[in-house]
């Protein structure tokens, strides 16, 4: 028998806006300011989901264009 839970990925929605046209990076760090990734994001989407399976629960920061917002991993 296989475990369904070690198929799935942990995911978290994180939104964003953009400008029509615009794109750019978004960062995502740990509260201790380690960057953990950089994903390419542009205006023809309103969010991103971010597979957090290799991410620890806690708290985590998204920044793109000088907009910073948390999110929580459990």
């Amino acid at each position: 028998r296989s475990s369904a839970a070690s198929d799935v990925y942990k995911r978290q929605t994180l939104p964003y806006q953009l400008d029509s046209g615009e794109q750019t990076l978004m960062h995502i760090h740990s509260l201790t300011g380690q960057l953990l990734k950089a994903i390419q994001i542009d205006y023809n989407f309103d969010k991103i989901e971010l597979d957090v399976s290799d991410f620890n629960a806690g708290e985590y920061i998204y920044e793109y264009k000088g907009i910073s917002n948390n999110f929580n991993v459990k």
